[in-house]
C-alpha cells in the first residue's frame, strides 16, 4: 500500500507540474499572439512622433488636411507681415484733398 500512494503522490504531482506548463505555455502563446499587433502599434507610434520631429508626413493622405491648414496659416502671418514692412517702409503720398485740407 505504501508504494501504491507514493506512486499516486507522484502522478498527482506530475499532473499539477503538466497543469503548471500547459498554463506557462498558454501564457507564452497569448504573448507571441499578441506580439505583431502591439509591436506594429508601437512602431508605428514612435515612428509618428520621430516623422513629427523632423517634419516629415508618415501617412499623407491622413495629413494632408492638417498640413494645408497649417501652411495657410503660416503663407497669411508671412503675407500679413510683408505688406506691413511694405506699408512701413512705402508710405503713402499725400492727395492733392489732403494736402488743401491740412494747409
Amino acid at each position: 500500500e505504501t508504494l501504491d500512494e507514493l506512486k499516486q503522490q507522484t502522478f498527482d504531482h506530475l499532473d499539477q507540474m503538466a497543469v503548471g506548463y500547459r498554463d506557462h505555455a498558454d501564457q507564452l502563446l497569448g504573448i507571441h499572439n499578441r506580439y505583431p499587433g502591439e509591436a506594429q502599434a508601437l512602431i508605428r507610434e514612435e515612428t509618428r512622433g520621430y516623422c513629427q520631429d523632423l517634419g516629415l508626413a508618415l501617412d499623407p493622405a491622413e495629413e494632408t488636411v492638417a498640413l494645408a491648414a497649417e501652411r495657410a496659416a503660416a503663407t497669411a502671418i508671412l503675407e500679413a507681415e510683408a505688406v506691413a514692412a511694405a506699408e512701413a517702409a512705402h508710405a503713402p503720398a499725400a492727395d492733392e484733398d489732403e494736402a488743401t485740407l491740412a494747409a
